[in-house]
């Protein structure tokens, strides 16, 4: 009869059986916690000849346990609680903190857990993450990088990276400078990335062996394409397409993009203050039919120098 009344706290009654054919040691913690006082429950005085009366109805023998727990309530019905769910493998134990662990990892030492599985949902900065690290080239495809804004410098001199991060979220992103400027193998279909919050994209992929189609890609916030794809000898994907109304800094843009051939005229440079060499030594071979009224001879200094045979209409 162990655990029999266990915190039962209406119950404030003495128990007349007849304790002589209670087998010692079944008795444990039998009226613990009864009562409003915790001791309300207890067995009578036990007579040596009780009077005769009915046999009481038997019950099974309550299965052992370990102690059970008690439903918060003020019935007495002991009810146990649910075990616990199991937490999933994102939990926010798994979080990181992100420039403590990268820092160790580009120095060599032990990080908390493989790079391929960081939790890094939490994470809005990884400017310069993998900056100048030449061989790096790990699988981080499956990083949630849903609440990044600062990608700048990420990829810049990782000479050996080409993962396919083309299913990141970058919805958040505003900052791209220099994230892959000489990251030489880099070449995977990033066309589907939501860049439409990126205002900054100069350099972005300067001196990079970038060839693939980024014309649907929503550059109405970007204010800067300086550099962008300087020195880069492959690119040649149609970009025309691209809203570039707010963009104002065009200097080198296409500067030594020997193979870049397409006509730009769509492109509105209403907002221009500086397109200085902006196809300088590019393979441009079109006329450009913008509006020259807008832009000063002094803001398009050398803008065709040596390219193929680039002008205006």
């Amino acid at each position: 009869m162990n655990y029999m009344f266990f915190k039962c706290p209406n119950f404030v009654q003495k128990v007349c059986w007849n304790g002589t054919a209670l087998p010692l040691g079944n008795q444990y913690q039998m009226f613990f916690g009864t009562g409003p006082n915790g001791n309300g429950g207890a067995l009578c005085t036990v007579e040596t000849n009780p009077p005769t009366s009915a046999e009481p109805t038997r019950t099974a023998s309550p299965t052992k346990t370990a102690t059970p727990t008690v439903s918060p309530t003020k019935h007495p019905t002991m009810k146990p609680f649910p075990a616990p769910s199991k937490l999933p493998s994102s939990a926010p134990n798994n979080l990181i903190d992100f420039e403590t662990e990268i820092e160790r990892f580009k120095d060599g030492e032990p990080t908390s857990s493989p790079i391929q599985i960081w939790e890094v949902g939490h994470v809005t900065k990884m400017s310069e993450a993998f900056k100048s690290q030449t061989g790096f080239n790990r699988d981080i495809t499956n990083w949630d990088t849903s609440s990044v804004t600062d990608m700048s410098y990420m990829f810049d001199g990782a000479e050996r990276f080409n993962r396919d991060i083309g299913v990141w979220d970058i919805s958040q992103v505003t900052d791209m400078f220099r994230m892959f400027r000489r990251a030489r193998s880099f070449n995977a279909p990033i066309g589907n990335w939501n860049v439409s919050k990126v205002k900054e994209m100069a350099q972005m992929f300067k001196d990079t062996p970038f060839n693939n189609d980024i014309g649907m890609w929503n550059t109405t916030s970007v204010t800067t394409l300086a550099f962008f794809l300087q020195d880069n000898l492959v690119f040649n994907y149609d970009i025309s397409g691209w809203n570039v109304s707010a963009c104002k800094n065009f200097d080198h843009t296409f500067k030594d993009a020997e193979v870049f051939n397409i006509d730009l005229s769509p492109w509105d440079i209403y907002s221009a203050t500086q397109m200085r060499r902006m196809f300088y030594n590019s393979g441009l071979d079109f006329c450009l039919n913008w509006d020259t009224d807008r832009i000063s001879t002094t803001i398009r200094s050398e803008m065709f120098k040596n390219s193929k045979n680039g002008r205006f209409c």
